[in-house]
């Protein structure tokens, strides 16, 4: 609280003691490791993400940004983490459009509320999702994938990593008039060893999981999930080519913290990510890996998760799609 006292004509300001504590706190930050929580299991796109920018992080300020994996439930364990987490900085997460965005929109009741329980931080990177298959799979196109699914209903299997994934998925299905076999994974990187061992059809999963095993021929990118060819994967094309009804689905990660957190707190670290984010070196990371860098301020993200929440809650509605909550 900050009182303002008039003596003889001379404005004096007083700060209360609760106030220049706080500030200290925030010019001091951070003063211990910082846990990163992750809704997904170890070795997926998240990771990566995450270990770059915290990496970063901890090179600025001195302090570790430790990574907290908790897959499982389509994200709910640790969503439901952070949003009960203390709310004094010391907790992040790591979160996506799966859990951010399509979750709302595909499940019935969720335990937590995207937009009411976090404070958007920055908004880190995007890019398309990947449909990819095993090489021995028989498909080396996505008019191939439509064509088996119809010879042969419900006998290919889609692994699923939950969130995003299903949604595209399913979508997938509506679009080209298929049935496949959903199988449930907690995370993409389970569903990404399954496909790489050949135990299922195929998977929809970011480009940051998906190329590296594609340049090394241990799996075969049929197409890409954005109405056009994504400019850094231009030999990969639009599912839409082949399947116009197939609509746009971008995947993104941002930053996030528990509601409430201290707003010195969230600007401090948007604009040392959004300076990270400007570095050679990241983007040339991200590009590599398919994604694109982001940022900008935190309303920018905040409104990005409510538009997407009523995109994905209409597209869910149309198609009649709709799960239980694990």
């Amino acid at each position: 609280m900050v009182r303002v006292v008039m003596a003889l004509g001379i404005a004096v300001f007083f700060q209360s003691p609760a106030a220049v504590s706080q500030d200290k706190r925030i010019d001091s930050y951070p003063q211990k490791t910082v846990r990163v929580i992750i809704p997904y299991a170890a070795g997926g796109p998240t990771d990566v993400v995450a270990r770059s920018i915290g990496q970063k992080l901890t090179e600025k300020w001195g302090q570790q940004f430790l990574l907290d994996n908790r897959s499982g439930a389509d994200g709910l364990l640790a969503m439901t983490a952070a949003a009960t987490a203390p709310a004094d900085g010391y907790t992040l997460l790591l979160g996506g459009t799966g859990v951010l965005t399509s979750n709302p929109a595909l499940h019935e009741k969720l335990p937590y509320d995207s937009q009411k329980d976090y404070a958007p931080i920055v908004f880190i990177s995007s890019g398309p999702f990947l449909l990819v298959t095993h090489p021995k799979s028989g498909v080396g196109s996505v008019a191939d994938l439509v064509r088996l699914a119809n010879a042969r209903p419900r006998e290919l299997t889609f692994g699923s990593g939950g969130g995003l994934s299903n949604l595209a998925g399913i979508s997938f299905q509506f679009a080209a008039g298929i049935k496949t076999t959903i199988v449930p994974y907690k995370g993409a990187a389970p569903s990404m060893t399954d496909l790489i061992g050949g135990q299922i059809t195929y998977i929809f999963t970011s480009t940051t999981a998906a190329l590296p095993n594609v340049q090394a021929g241990r799996l075969v990118g049929l197409g890409v999930t954005t109405r056009k060819r994504w400019p850094s994967l231009p030999d990969i094309p639009a599912i839409a080519e082949t399947v116009p009804a197939f609509d746009d689905i971008v995947v993104w990660y941002g930053l996030l913290a528990p509601a409430r957190t201290p707003g010195g707190i969230v600007d401090k670290l948007n604009r040392e990510i959004n300076a990270i984010l400007q570095s050679r070196d990241i983007a040339q990371r991200f590009a590599a890996m398919g994604s694109e860098v982001a940022g900008g301020a935190p309303d920018l993200f905040t409104n990005i998760i409510s538009r997407e929440i009523a995109m994905w809650t209409k597209l869910a509605k149309d198609a009649n799609l709709k799960l239980a909550t694990p």
